[in-house]
């Protein structure tokens, strides 16, 4: 931020500014995944490189343009790698590795991986970076079967959307939206209607609202 002090008085002045992720697929050519036929991970390497080729990233990198202001500040492209683990270990070891001042407990690692299909984080490397972890659990080989895996991907691109914007200087509470739970609007999905499921995983109204505008430009 370019501040200009005059006696007691700081003039902000703020100007557009650019930024993007680059998002690239980490996933290996040999599948790790126990729980996943061959056919099946081929069918989520596609789907991964579908959506990073997509116009997904394109709006999302106009978004995060628009929330930057300082044009003195140099923002270099935010590294986002999209990763896939075999167990609660594997992901264990890859977060405690970019993150080594605060590791993941065993518990808390378990308890990730056995609930959810994906988690993104940033890492504390210099400069940061974020990762997109694809969890091979039960929860996810659905999602696969199901035809659902682009939309877990695009949902973990929204939380790195939100953590790009951190790492450029936004402050949280100036982020467009947050990712907080709404429990009451969690309470009210209900994924087993698959005629119209919901979708409590995508944390509140505003999250739910990005990860559907989002899904519509695959």
């Amino acid at each position: 931020m370019n501040m200009k002090h005059f006696g007691a008085v700081a003039l902000i002045l703020s100007f557009p500014c650019l930024a993007e992720i680059a998002a690239t697929s980490d996933l290996p050519d040999k599948n790790p995944c126990g729980d996943l036929d061959k056919e099946q991970y081929d069918g989520v390497r596609k789907d991964v490189k579908s959506v990073l080729d997509s116009k997904v990233i394109a709006s999302i990198n106009e978004q995060i343009a628009k929330r930057l202001e300082d044009a003195r500040k140099k923002n270099p492209k935010v590294g986002v790698a999209v990763e896939i683990v075999k167990d609660w270990k594997s992901f264990q070891k890859m977060y405690n590795d970019d993150n080594p001042k605060t590791p993941l407990s065993d518990d808390d690692a378990k308890a990730k991986f056995d609930s959810l299909d994906a988690y993104t984080y940033t890492t504390a490397k210099d400069p940061p970076s974020i990762r997109v972890v694809l969890f091979c659990n039960r929860s996810f080989k659905d999602k696969v079967i199901d035809g659902k895996a682009k939309r877990v991907l695009v949902h973990e691109l929204v939380h790195a959307k939100l953590y790009a914007m951190l790492i450029a200087g936004v402050e949280k509470s100036k982020l467009p939206f947050q990712e907080n739970d709404d429990k009451e609007w969690k309470e009210g999905q209900d994924p087993r209607d698959r005629d119209h499921p919901g979708h409590p995983e995508d944390h509140n109204p505003d999250f739910h609202k990005e990860v559907e505008k989002l899904s519509k430009l695959l």
